[in-house]
C-alpha cells in the first residue's frame, strides 16, 4: 500500500464496513419500541375482548361451538384457545407448558382472570361454563407481538453485510479516486517539468477546481510558466552574446595577421598568446551555441544512419592519443554491434566529450574503459576512469552547464565545463538517457543508452 490512492481507499473502506457491521447487527436493539402502557393496555383489552367471545360461544354452542370456530378464529387472530376440564385436562390435545397448569388451577378455584405476560405470549385464563352448566377453565393466548426488528439470523445477516460492502466499496473506490486523480496530474506535470519538458502543464479540470487541490495546480501552473519564462529568456540570451561575441572575434583575427605583419620578433611571443586565447574564446563560443541549440530545438537533428561500433572505435582511437601524453590508456572492450538514426557529428562529440572527461581525471598509469552493449533495444555505452570520482550529491550537476568539480576548479584540464552539458543535450535529443556513478573500487562511470529505434 505505498500509493496514497489505496491507503486512502482501504481506510475509508474499513471505517465505514466496520460502521456498517454495527449498525446492521445493533439495529434490532436500537429500532424496538419499548412496551409502553398504551401497548399493554390495548393487548389486554384485546385478549379480554377474546375472553368474553369464548366464553359466549361455550354458553351457546358448547365445546362442539368452540372446536368448529377455534381454527378459524386461531388462523385469523394468531392465537391459541385451550380448554380444560375440571380435572385440568386439555380438552382438545393441545401442547401446552406447565406454566399454564398454574393459570388454570387459578381460574378453576375461581380466582378473578388476570392478563399475563411471558417471553412469547401474552396468556389471558378465565373461568367459562357451557350450555349445560358443566365448569371449564379457558386459556387465550396471543403471540406476543413484536416491536421492532427481530435479532438478524447469519442467512440474512451475511448477504446483508456483503451487499452492503460492496456498496460501501464502490462510494470509497469513488471518492479515493476523486481526491488522489489531482495528485496524479500533479505528479505526471512535475516529472515532465523535472525532465525538461517547460510547457508541462496541470491544466484542465483540475486548475479549474474551486478547491485547495485547485489552488495548488493553478500556483504549479503560473510556478511553470514563470520558469519556462526565466530559462528562455537565460537562452535567448545566451544565444545572443554567443552570436554577438563572434563578430568582434573575427575582427580580432584580422587584426591579429595586421599586427604580425607590422610587428617585429620580439612581439611573436604576445601574439601568440593572444591568438591562443582567441582560438578559446570561439571555441567557448562554439559550445555555448551547440548546448543553446540543443535544448531548444533537438527536433531539427538530421538524422542518417550511424553505424554505432564504427563510431566508438573511432572516438576511442582519437583519445588514446591524449592518453599518451598523460601515461594512461583508452580500451575499447566487447564487439557489439548497433545502429541508429540521428546526427553522427552530435553523436560522436557526445561520446567523444566523455571519453576526453575521463582521460583527463583518470589516474596515471590508468586505464579508460569503453564498452558497449545490447540491451532491451538499447545500445548501452560505458566509459570508466579510474580516477578520483564525484561527490555522491553532485553526480547530477556534472552535466549542468560550467559546472567544474574541486579538483577542476582552477581549469588545470583547460576544461570549460560545458563538455558533458553538450554530451547530455545530445543523447536526450536522440531519445537517450546519461547518467554517471561512482564506480565499485574508485573512478567514475559514465552510462549512455541510445535507443536502436529513435524516438523522435
Amino acid at each position: 500500500m505505498r500509493t496514497m490512492f489505496i491507503r486512502i481507499f482501504v481506510w475509508f473502506w474499513v471505517a465505514s464496513a466496520i460502521l456498517v457491521a454495527i449498525t446492521v447487527t445493533t439495529s434490532p436493539i436500537w429500532t424496538r419500541p419499548p412496551q409502553d402502557r398504551p401497548h399493554r393496555r390495548s393487548l389486554d383489552e384485546s385478549i379480554r375482548f377474546q375472553g368474553v367471545a369464548v366464553e359466549a360461544i361455550m354458553a351457546r354452542s358448547g365445546i362442539e361451538g368452540l372446536e368448529r370456530r377455534l381454527d378459524r378464529l386461531g388462523r385469523r387472530q394468531r392465537m391459541r384457545i385451550l380448554l380444560f376440564d375440571e380435572q385440568g385436562r386439555e380438552v382438545f390435545g393441545q401442547h401446552h407448558s406447565t406454566d399454564i397448569d398454574n393459570l388454570v388451577r387459578d381460574a378453576l378455584d375461581g380466582r378473578p382472570p388476570e392478563v399475563t405476560y411471558d417471553e412469547e405470549a401474552v396468556v389471558h385464563a378465565l373461568p367459562v361454563n357451557d350450555r349445560e352448566g358443566k365448569r371449564y377453565a379457558a386459556v387465550v393466548m396471543f403471540r406476543k407481538p413484536n416491536f421492532g426488528h427481530t435479532p438478524l439470523e447469519l442467512s440474512t445477516l451475511i448477504p446483508r453485510l456483503l451487499l452492503m460492502l460492496i456498496v460501501v466499496g464502490g462510494v470509497c473506490y469513488l471518492l479515493a479516486r476523486q481526491l488522489t486523480s489531482p495528485v496524479s496530474r500533479l505528479r505526471t506535470a512535475a516529472r515532465r517539468l523535472t525532465g525538461g519538458d517547460l510547457s508541462a502543464r496541470v491544466g484542465g479540470t483540475v486548475s479549474r477546481r474551486p478547491d485547495e487541490i485547485g489552488d495548488l495546480a493553478r500556483d504549479f501552473d503560473s510556478m511553470a510558466e514563470r520558469l519556462e519564462l526565466l530559462i528562455g529568456s537565460q537562452q535567448q540570451l545566451l544565444r545572443d552574446i554567443s552570436h554577438e561575441l563572434r563578430s568582434p572575434l573575427t575582427r580580432l583575427s584580422v587584426a591579429l595577421e595586421l599586427a604580425r605583419q607590422r610587428a617585429g620578433d620580439g612581439a611573436g611571443e604576445q601574439l601568440d598568446r593572444i591568438e591562443r586565447e582567441s582560438e578559446r574564446l570561439n571555441e567557448l563560443i562554439g559550445q555555448l551555441l551547440a548546448v543553446s541549440r540543443l535544448e531548444t530545438s533537438p527536433e531539427t537533428l538530421e538524422r542518417t544512419p550511424i553505424d554505432m561500433a564504427a563510431l566508438l572505435e573511432s572516438v576511442a582511437a582519437d583519445a588514446a592519443f591524449e592518453a599518451e601524453a598523460r601515461n594512461c590508456r583508452v580500451l575499447l572492450k566487447g564487439d557489439a554491434e548497433g545502429r541508429l538514426a540521428g546526427s553522427a557529428d552530435m553523436l560522436r562529440s557526445a561520446v567523444e566529450n566523455v571519453v576526453r572527461n575521463a582521460v583527463q581525471h583518470t589516474a596515471a598509469g590508468s586505464a579508460v574503459e569503453v564498452t558497449m552493449a545490447r540491451m532491451d533495444n538499447e545500445l548501452v555505452i560505458r566509459v570508466r576512469d579510474h580516477g578520483p570520482g564525484v561527490q555522491e550529491h553532485r553526480l547530477d550537476d556534472l552535466f549542468r552547464p560550467f559546472f567544474r568539480t574541486a579538483e577542476a576548479r582552477e581549469r588545470l584540464t583547460g576544461g570549460s565545463g560545458l563538455g558533458l552539458a553538450i554530451s547530455a543535450g545530445a543523447v536526450r535529443a536522440h531519445g537517450g538517457t546519461i547518467r554517471a556513478e561512482n564506480a565499485d573500487g574508485g573512478g567514475l562511470l559514465v552510462e549512455i543508452r541510445l535507443p536502436e529505434s529513435p524516438s523522435h
